[in-house]
């Protein structure tokens, strides 16, 4: 089913910060009618933020993530979520 809202957070170096981040951000779109969705793009961080995404797909099957190999900046990372969102 095509969820009815859609939410892409770019993360750069962001490692402590994700998963409350996440859990907020779930915790409000649970609470809206209908299904959502979650893409987590780490934009080539060189801390554990993709650690923390992988744990947010674990904990919350509505979180998605990708990651560049290479930092390419905050606009390339909303577009290549917002790209793949459905």
């Amino acid at each position: 089913m095509t969820p009815r809202y859609s939410l892409v957070i770019p993360f750069y170096n962001e490692a402590g910060n994700i998963l409350p981040v996440v859990g907020d951000a779930v915790a409000v779109l649970a609470a809206l009618p209908g299904t959502f969705e979650v893409i987590l793009v780490d934009d080539g961080s060189t801390d554990t933020t993709g650690t923390e995404i992988a744990e947010c797909t674990r904990r919350w099957p509505q979180c998605q993530g990708m990651s560049f190999v290479h930092n390419r900046g905050q606009a390339a990372a909303l577009l290549e979520g917002l790209q793949i969102a459905s």
